[in-house]
């Protein structure tokens, strides 16, 4: 019976934790991201921010996915996602405190099972933060009900089980207390739900003192075996941070397997009766891990160096950002999918300049485009796996990198139009405006594609509609005028052909780098663009046009298919 309800006991715990971990991610939302974002400059100020945030949110691993994301995002840097790591792991420890000092000290399930049923309510009745709101309470409720269902099971336990039993007292038997806290922790997929485990038993005299620190420094150990497991398959910077995550907790365990006869003395000294022993558990856990993270702090760029030098670069460079682990942080991964997406385009814009400048790319700028055409695939692979809520403030920018990502790929089909170029070129002084505006404006692309979002970027999103512009009414005109002068046979149809073609070419490679800029640089600006810049304004249709792009009313079509602006 017993075993039963500790089962049931470490089920409600790690429910109730999930619940509210759960509750309050949702209520932080994109603040998450925010404030990891603007407190992490130096290490002292991330393992500050990564601890406090995990004692926010009741969740290290919150903590580290946020990280993680955000480094495959490029906006933290390695040594910076170390100190949020340390720090996480510190913030964890708070669990311990939590449940000493009010879940086995006081007998509080008369008052969490209220709080379960006003939770639950909150969340039925409400939506978005009041729900959230609702869902941390009714979990939080039930991590009490679950630890008081744990230590009703350990006393009956109690009687059972003699510590003596168990191993114990010597290096062998405090090894071998330490794996079993491994197994603890790997089997509930919880340090936090091991340690609380630990402290029922201790409390009820299940275990002594001895053997409960024992357990905790394997549960401090078991925490590594799931970020080793999500390592696999997974991107550089994810792999770099759970190595530096697995090695940061091993050498603190190390040193507090270690620290075990010191603290026992000291704690006999002081502290003999069973409820302090239980505050000992806690403090010991804390403090061990302290004790690491003042070890790591001082050296933690040297120790990032160190960690990137083993887990090398494999990743492709315009997909370093997309981490599969942080598909479920919507606004983390849009971020990762929007940056690569800009470095695609600043490829992408630099081979229209030497496309317009010159007629042709470099060799080098070539493979670029073709390693462009594969990751924008990946981007969208990546994006289909994240769902972002219409009124979460990350909803528009996923909608505008999708769009992003169409105007690219028309962009790419326009450039491995070689033969267009070639007509460009020959056409000299007919064409040779437009193509030098072409070039100008994509050079500020990509130079705003390599900055990233700003008030300066939206500028260049701007002035790259208004090129587009200029060129579309430069193809209107010299459409008329080329006309007319085949009609009086100044120039040859088939030459005529040829620059009416490269025109529009032209065209459309300035409309799809427009586009695809401002729905990247400038969101604000892509749902409706001012009356200036709806190029193509006229539903025409020209003799021999394949390919042929009109804008009216606001929408695109390229050969049948529509696409919005």
């Amino acid at each position: 019976m017993s075993i039963a309800w500790i089962i049931g006991g470490v089920g409600l715990f790690l429910l109730g934790m999930s619940l509210m971990t759960d509750g309050l991610k949702s209520l932080a939302g994109d603040r998450l991201r925010v404030v990891l974002s603007s407190m992490t400059g130096r290490p002292v100020r991330a393992f500050v921010s990564g601890a406090g945030l995990t004692v926010a949110v009741q969740s290290s691993s919150a903590t580290s996915l946020a990280t993680i994301g955000m480094v495959s995002a490029g906006l933290l840097s390695f040594p910076q996602a170390v100190g949020v790591i340390i720090g996480a792991a510190v913030g964890t420890t708070s669990t311990g405190w939590i449940v000493s000092l009010l879940g086995l000290k006081f007998s509080i399930a008369s008052v969490a099972m209220p709080m379960v049923g006003v939770g639950v309510l909150v969340k039925l009745f409400t939506r978005d933060r009041r729900a959230a709101v609702g869902m941390a309470i009714a979990g939080f409720g039930l991590i009490f009900v679950g630890i008081d269902t744990l230590k009703t099971a350990m006393e009956s336990a109690s009687a059972h089980v003699n510590p003596a039993s168990l191993p114990g007292g010597t290096v062998w038997g405090d090894v071998a207390l330490v794996g079993i806290g491994v197994a603890m922790t790997v089997v509930m997929q919880s340090s936090s739900a091991a340690v609380v485990m630990t402290m029922a038993a201790l409390h009820t005299g299940t275990i002594t003192l001895e053997q409960g620190v024992s357990l905790v420094v394997g549960a401090n150990v078991g925490t590594t075996v799931t970020p080793m497991l999500a390592a696999i398959g997974a991107t550089t910077a994810a792999k770099r941070t759970a190595a530096a995550h697995v090695v940061f907790n091993t050498a603190s365990s190390a040193i507090g397997l270690a620290a075990i006869p010191a603290f026992l003395w000291i704690v006999g000294a002081v502290t003999p009766d069973a409820d302090r022993s239980v505050l000992s558990l806690a403090a010991f856990h804390t403090g061990f891990t302290l004790v690491g993270a003042a070890a790591f702090l001082p050296f933690v760029r040297q120790y990032a160096g160190l960690i990137a030098r083993v887990v090398r670069e494999r990743d492709g460079a315009l997909t370093l950002h997309l981490d599969e682990t942080v598909a479920s942080v919507p606004a983390v991964a849009v971020d990762a999918a929007r940056r690569a997406t800009m470095e695609a385009g600043a490829i992408l814009a630099e081979a229209v300049r030497e496309t317009a400048a010159v007629g042709a790319v470099s060799a080098q700028t070539r493979r670029g485009v073709e390693e462009v055409d594969g990751a924008l695939d990946r981007v969208r692979s990546f994006l289909a796996r994240v769902r972002t809520d219409s009124n979460a403030s990350e909803h528009a920018a996923h909608i505008g990198v999708l769009h992003a990502i169409d105007h690219f790929e028309r962009l790419i089909e326009g450039l491995g139009e070689r033969e267009l170029a070639a007509r460009v070129r020959r056409s000299g002084a007919e064409l040779g405006d437009p193509a030098a505006r072409l070039a100008e404006s994509a050079a500020r692309v990509r130079d705003a594609m390599r900055r990233g979002p700003g008030e300066a970027e939206g500028q260049a999103a701007m002035e790259a509609g208004e090129a587009s512009s200029a060129i579309a009414s430069y193809r209107r005109a010299q459409r008329v005028r080329v006309l007319q002068r085949t009609a009086s046979g100044d120039v040859p149809p088939d030459e005529a052909l040829d620059v009416l073609e490269a025109a529009r070419w032209l065209d459309r490679l300035g409309y799809h780098l427009w586009r695809g800029t401002v729905h990247l640089l400038a969101p604000a600006q892509a749902g409706g663009a001012p009356e200036r810049h709806r190029v193509f304004a006229e539903p025409e249709r020209h003799p021999g046009e394949s390919g042929q792009l009109t804008v009216e009313s606001g929408q695109g079509e390229i050969a049948g298919v529509k696409h919005g602006r």
